[in-house]
C-alpha cells in the first residue's frame, strides 16, 4: 500500500466500530506510532525466541524489517564506515556518538582482525531472562572461546583477546529507525503540478492532464505542467518505509491508536475483539 491506500485503510477499520472521523495529521500521527510499535516488538521476539548464532537470531527479523535492516563499518572497506573504534587493552570501542543518525537496534556485529571476520555475542543478554535460561550468560571454559560485547549509553564495548593494535575493523548490523511517513499536501480542481512530481490519485475518479485516475494510484507529471481538472491528488507524501505485508497490521494498530487518541475506549475494546484478534 501506498500511503493514501494505508490512511483509506485505517478509516475503514475506524469506521467498522465508529463514526469518529479523523484528520489526516492524526492518522499519520497514528501510523507512524504503529510503525515503531511494531518494530520495537519484533526486535524484542526475536531477542527472547531466537539462541542460536548471531546470524540465526537475526534471520526472521531481518526477513520482516528488511527495509530498514542496515549494515555498516568502521574503516569503509565493508560499507560507508561510519563508525569510530577506539582501541584499548583488552577491548575496543564503538563510541555512541559515532553512530548512524538513523541508529535505533543492534542486530549483530563482527570484529576484524585483517580478513579474518570473528561474529561477537552479548555479554549483558536482556536482563529480564533469569541467568539458568540465558545461554550468553551460561559459564564457558574459556573467556574467549567467543567474543563478546556489552550495549552501554557509551557505545558498544567488544571485549577481544588480541593485543591492542590487532583489530582492523568492526561491521554492524543494525535496525534504523522509519522514516516517518507524511500523508502529503492535498491539490483539487484548478489547481497545478509542477514538472516531474510524484501524485497519487486520492479520489475516484480524478482527471489530471486529461488522463482519468482512480484512488491510489500513483503518476508522475513527467515534465509536464498541468492542471487537475477534477478529483484530488496528494503531493510530497513519504510512503512507508517498511515492507508492504506488515502494512495490513500497520493500518489496524494505526485506527486502534487514533480510537484510543479520541477517547473512545469502548469502540477500542470492541475494535480490538472483531479485528485485532483476528
Amino acid at each position: 500500500m501506498n500511503i493514501v491506500q494505508l490512511h483509506d485503510r485505517v478509516r475503514f477499520f475506524v469506521d467498522t466500530v465508529a463514526s469518529t472521523r479523523f484528520e489526516s495529521d492524526d492518522i499519520d500521527l497514528a501510523i507512524n506510532n504503529s510503525i515503531r510499535e511494531i518494530v520495537d516488538e519484533k526486535y524484542d521476539q526475536s531477542r527472547l525466541n531466537h539462541r542460536g548464532d548471531s546470524f540465526q537470531r537475526t534471520q526472521r527479523i531481518r526477513d520482516e524489517l528488511s527495509n530498514i535492516t542496515k549494515e555498516d563499518d568502521v574503516d569503509g572497506s565493508l560499507h560507508s564506515g561510519t563508525f569510530t573504534m577506539t582501541k584499548n587493552s583488552g577491548y575496543v570501542m564503538l563510541e555512541i556518538g559515532s553512530f548512524p543518525t538513523d541508529y535505533k537496534h543492534l542486530l549483530a556485529i563482527a570484529l576484524y582482525v585483517d580478513s579474518t571476520k570473528y561474529v561477537c555475542w552479548p555479554l549483558t543478554y536482556n536482563r529480564k531472562n533469569v541467568v539458568e535460561k540465558n545461554p550468553y550468560r551460561r559459564v564457558r571454559s574459556g573467556l574467549f572461546n567467543k567474543l563478546y560485547f556489552i550495549e552501554s549509553d557509551q557505545g558498544i564495548k567488544i571485549l577481544h583477546p588480541f593485543d591492542t593494535a590487532s583489530p582492523t575493523n568492526v561491521e554492524v548490523a543494525y535496525l534504523a529507525d522509519p522514516v516517518d511517513s507524511f500523508y502529503g499536501y492535498e491539490k483539487g480542481p484548478s489547481d497545478t503540478v509542477g514538472f516531474n512530481t510524484p501524485c497519487i490519485a486520492t479520489l475516484t475518479p480524478t482527471e489530471y492532464n486529461s488522463v482519468e485516475y482512480k484512488s491510489g494510484d500513483t503518476f508522475t507529471t513527467n515534465g509536464v505542467l498541468g492542471v487537475i481538472t477534477y478529483g484530488l491528488v496528494v503531493t510530497g507524501f513519504i510512503d512507508p518505509e517498511i515492507n508492504g505485508f506488515l502494512h495490513e497490521e500497520i493500518a489496524k494498530r494505526a485506527a486502534a491508536n487514533c480510537l484510543l487518541s479520541a477517547g473512545d475506549y469502548e469502540k477500542y475494546q470492541r475494535f480490538k475483539a472483531e479485528t485485532l484478534a483476528v
